[in-house]
């Protein structure tokens, strides 16, 4: 089954417990190599090369970008916290030290909290294993829906294809049929030319013989033919076994525009000239087809 290049995916998920809403979107275009970049809220630029990671491991090409947003509830931990053992022990040697010394503490909690080490930071929720697990599931959420996006396009444009091979192996099936005595109708064409034109044309001539031998093999395109049946048969195979055949579609297919610009050269008639452009612009079709394929 192949999949397309082009995609798009989202998901999103709340965590009541950490007080944190996640939303994620991917989308894809095609491209030779695997790109993917990044735009995330400050908090999780630090998952960054870890969702890189997830992601090239499920999609081996295009261009993706992910985009992320995340919100904090109301019940969301506040950034700040008291250190309450900190404070009670503070409160506890500043009543001692005035107690031992006959002056007035004169604490207040304005003061207190002035003082380092008594207002500290909350510790951050992405920083918490819960948080990390919750991440990683609406993320992979998001790829799994990406990734479904591509293989719906990518089984319409498989139809399609396979459509389109079906049509050129009957083109090199009716090519075929036309040029079985293709080398003998040229070369009666050619023994016609040349009395035309006054030249000897016996049959016993043995100069005359090897040049309509070497006459024939020049029009003979039985090899192209072959191999042109034989890619459209590994072209099939490619397609039924892997889900990433994109590279190897495309080389395929520069092997088949091999063989049928010979063929055109080799077999030029009013019959197989207009079956040989119909392949070419078919195939040409086809390649744009396969550039977004995985």
């Amino acid at each position: 089954m192949l999949n397309s290049m082009t995609g798009f995916g989202r998901a999103e998920g709340i965590e009541r417990d950490l007080g944190v809403m996640l939303h994620f979107e991917i989308s894809s275009v095609n491209r030779k190599q695997f790109d993917v970049k990044f735009a995330l809220p400050k908090e999780l630029t630090i998952y960054e090369g870890v969702l890189r990671s997830r992601i090239s491991q499920r999609i081996s090409r295009g261009s993706l970008m992910v985009r992320a947003e995340m919100c904090f509830l109301e019940n969301a931990q506040p950034s700040s916290r008291i250190d309450h053992a900190f404070l009670a022990k503070l409160i506890t040697e500043a009543t001692d030290i005035a107690l031992d010394n006959e002056i007035e503490a004169g604490l207040t909690i304005g003061g207190l909290l002035t003082v380092p080490g008594v207002v500290v930071p909350a510790p951050q929720v992405t920083a918490k294993p819960e948080f990390e697990s919750f991440l990683f599931r609406v993320f992979d959420e998001t790829i799994e829906h990406h990734i479904q996006m591509r293989r719906t396009e990518g089984a319409n444009l498989e139809k399609d294809i396979l459509a389109r091979i079906e049509r050129f192996e009957s083109i090199v099936s009716q090519i075929a049929g036309y040029v079985v005595n293709l080398p003998e109708q040229q070369a009666a064409r050619l023994r016609e030319r040349l009395q035309n034109a006054g030249f000897s044309n016996e049959a016993d001539d043995e100069r005359l013989l090897k040049e309509f031998v070497f006459f024939a093999d020049k029009l003979d395109v039985s090899e192209e033919l072959t191999r042109l049946n034989s890619h459209f048969a590994h072209f099939r195979e490619l397609v039924a076994k892997s889900d990433a055949a994109g590279r190897s579609l495309d080389f395929l297919i520069q092997e088949m525009f091999r063989e049928i610009n010979t063929l055109g050269n080799k077999a030029a008639s009013p019959d197989v000239s207009p079956l040989v452009v119909e392949l070419k612009t078919g195939l040409e079709q086809v390649r744009e087809q396969v550039q977004n394929i995985e």
